[in-house]
């Protein structure tokens, strides 16, 4: 493959990334076709991040939780969980193409009614793990029964210090609430097909 079609290649995968988005805006005098809106992604901010900047030019502080769509970074999410997606990620790390598992989770805002995709790395699979784990203990049929609480830790291993994504329990959501959810899952759960974050 030359470099023209790698290049084209991408293109394409940017634009399966950027499928769908929130249909309702709530504001006057806008008339775009929603679909065209990309659901923001949302990292955790490593200290060997690049890029990250916030919407003032600064750089996003070092674990806290950067939106893609409105630059800004915040300590915690409170969110609703509704659904989770293993994929794989490839990027070039010095000077050579590298391929790492990474977990997708599509999330709700209900304070700003806004949808987004979380990005988990692999070093915070346990912690999603025993979220999960939880979930069962609780019994519960979809995993948005309950609200979520993700902040991040600091830890350390051979290759030095980094942040994970801690997850927490909320509090039960309530019929009404859960039924809402189906619909959002539903008409979300598309978004996360052909992710390559």
């Amino acid at each position: 493959m030359n470099e023209e079609e790698t290049k084209e290649l991408n293109i394409i995968k940017e634009e399966e990334t950027y499928l769908t988005a929130l249909s309702d805006f709530g504001i006057e005098g806008v008339e775009v076709n929603p679909a065209i809106i990309p659901i923001p992604l949302v990292r955790l901010v490593q200290g060997t991040s690049q890029n990250i900047e916030i919407e003032d030019g600064k750089d996003a502080a070092v674990g806290t939780f950067h939106f893609s769509d409105t630059k800004t970074a915040v300590e915690k999410l409170e969110f609703i969980l509704l659904k989770a997606k293993q994929t794989k990620a490839t990027f070039e790390r010095d000077g050579e193409m590298v391929t790492v598992d990474k977990m997708l989770l599509l999330g709700y805002l209900k304070e700003s009614d806004k949808v987004f995709i979380l990005s988990l790395p692999a070093t915070s699979f346990s912690p999603f793990g025993s979220l999960i784990a939880r979930l069962k203990d609780k019994k519960v049929k979809k995993i948005y029964e309950y609200g979520v609480i993700a902040t991040s830790l600091k830890t350390e291993n051979e290759k030095g210090k980094f942040y994970i994504i801690n997850f927490e329990l909320g509090n039960p959501l309530n019929e009404k609430e859960i039924k809402d959810y189906d619909s959002l899952a539903q008409k979300y759960s598309s978004s996360l097909k052909g992710q390559t974050v």
